[in-house]
């Protein structure tokens, strides 16, 4: 979290009292953002809000018949919150859409949830936060210059609770 990298250069900073060596502090995300940012010209307008990436999935489930994609999850609340995290696990995993297998609902269904949400991302030319990591990524593969930039700028990373990254965050990181 923001607070917990925050702690850490206060901490860092007491223990090295007067001469604190140039360390940068970030939570994944941030950092993230902080390359597409100069790669792509992102600003905070760029992130969706969480309401309106609670709207964008409401009106794909909509084209879907909700009644038939309740009956597992319950309320509608409950189905967006469900479905919010179906698309975030498969881009932190990241899995192939095609390959996916959803537990929820027919892989059919789900594939087209996604490609709606994703189209209308684009529209809006938003992105979520797991696309934050899943651009970074793709940015670091294909863009060898961009990312010998960015190794040369930061010869170390320590990672607080590293037990706890997941797939793509760990990916990033051995780039």
């Amino acid at each position: 979290t923001r607070a917990a990298a925050e702690e850490m250069r206060e901490r860092f900073a007491l223990l090295c009292r007067k001469s604190v060596p140039p360390v940068t502090f970030s939570t994944f995300h941030s950092f993230f953002f902080r390359i597409l940012k100069y790669a792509y010209g992102y600003t905070a307008e760029s992130i969706v809000r969480e309401e309106e990436q609670r709207q964008i999935i409401r009106e794909a489930l909509e084209k879907e018949t909700l009644e038939k994609l309740l009956k597992d999850t319950g309320s509608v609340a409950d189905t967006l919150t469900v479905y919010e995290k179906l698309i975030g696990l498969l881009k932190n995993d990241r899995i192939p859409s095609e390959q996916w297998m959803p537990r929820v609902c027919e892989r059919p269904v789900f594939l087209r949830l996604y490609r709606s949400y994703e189209q209308r991302m684009r529209q809006m030319r938003k992105i979520d936060f797991d696309d934050m990591l899943v651009y970074t990524y793709e940015l670091l593969s294909q863009r060898k210059d961009i990312l010998a930039a960015w190794q040369n700028r930061f010869r170390y990373f320590l990672v607080d609770e590293f037990q706890d990254v997941n797939r793509i965050q760990y990916d990033i990181l051995r780039l």
